[in-house]
């Protein structure tokens, strides 16, 4: 991984990190980033299209759909910003 390379002190992932959102890739992409990657730094998300479903269009099944509330109840907030070596980091 480009990580490897130097020693970062955060990563930032661009949206999309499921293909649909369906709480089930969701439960596995958690898993992943937490047990089998678990990075020494924090990962700060940005959600993409395909990260939640507000209509329903996606996802039919409403007990597996991920809305922006299911998405925050997951991640947190989806726009928050940080500081950080006195650089103010907005994400939207």
């Amino acid at each position: 991984m480009a990580f490897e390379k130097g020693n970062p002190s955060f990563i930032v992932i661009l949206g999309d990190f499921v293909r649909k959102p369906d709480v089930w890739n969701h439960r596995f992409f958690l898993t992943e980033m937490t047990t089998e990657i678990n990075l020494p730094f924090p990962v700060f998300l940005v959600s993409g299209n395909h990260d939640f479903d507000d209509t329903g269009e996606v996802v039919k099944r409403t007990e597996r759909r991920v809305t922006s509330e299911v998405y925050e109840s997951l991640y947190g907030v989806k726009d928050f910003d940080f500081v950080f070596n006195k650089c103010l980091f907005i994400i939207m």
